[in-house]
């Protein structure tokens, strides 16, 4: 029974598994990130192993002898989330980055995503610790009824937490992400957005005033806009002469297709 089984090797896979994961992504090459990872493994797997392994200690004080269903699926998803955040790092070298394993693999990915891929992912890894913690001092003692979560099998579970895991990190990033290029409205309503590529198109004047006209367009993986005539008042020019110009209003965004 994977109850038992995953009982019984509790006792070393808290340092085993991030040893092999740390190992193998060294393995796979990379830049400064991989020296760092070397250097820092011995804490990374000492102090990780030890609180990954705490809370069967927990429970053996409280008369465990199998490891119950919500354990052995916590921890799984504790060390597939450690296995994606390992591959997101970017390649860091002295003349700039490149993209991560993640990034690589899923080629939609926008480097902000990835960005918020690689922190998610560390959040799920931390997250699912403290879960892991909290269960092992609130579950009742072994002699305690209902015994239903130590008895449950966890053959399903354990499939469950390889698939969702990186699904709910990838969700948590794009839903992440799409809040962030919305911003708060601006003097016409419409609403801004940051990491949007705003370019401006300065065009010849079409009346008596002489003043050009200024259209606003906005591009970004999500959002799309028309080119927009928007109201802009002169300011100082800069250092070079050029002159500057100040407008409080965004082009309509519209969501692509």
């Amino acid at each position: 029974m994977l109850n038992h089984r995953f009982w019984s090797m509790w006792r070393w896979l808290p340092w085993v598994l991030p040893a092999v994961f740390i190992g193998g992504r060294v393995l796979l090459g990379g830049g400064w990130e991989v020296f760092f990872l070397v250097l820092y493994s011995p804490l990374i797997v000492g102090l990780g192993g030890f609180l990954a392994w705490l809370p069967r200690f927990i429970l053996r004080n409280k008369q465990y002898t199998t490891a119950p269903t919500l354990f052995v699926v916590v921890l799984t998803a504790h060390w597939v989330g450690m296995v994606w955040y390992l591959l997101s790092m970017r390649a860091v070298g002295d003349s700039g980055s490149q993209p991560s394993i993640v990034s690589a693999m899923v080629r939609f990915m926008t480097a902000q995503q990835e960005s918020l891929f690689h922190a998610f992912a560390l959040l799920f890894v931390a997250l699912t610790l403290l879960v892991a913690f909290t269960m092992a001092i609130l579950v009742r003692n072994a002699d305690d009824p209902p015994l239903t979560m130590r008895r449950a099998g966890a053959g399903w579970w354990v499939l469950a937490a390889f698939i969702v895991t990186p699904l709910v990190i990838f969700g948590s990033a794009s839903a992440t992400d799409a809040i962030k290029l919305r911003g708060e409205p601006d003097a016409g309503g419409n609403q801004q957005a940051d990491g949007v590529e705003l370019t401006a198109q300065i065009l010849p004047p079409t009346d008596a005033s002489n003043d050009p006209v200024i259209r606003l367009q906005a591009r970004s993986p999500l959002f799309w806009s028309e080119g927009t005539a928007v109201t802009w008042e002169h300011i100082d020019p800069d250092d070079y002469g050029i002159p500057n110009f100040r407008y409080d209003q965004w082009p309509k965004l519209r969501p692509r297709p």
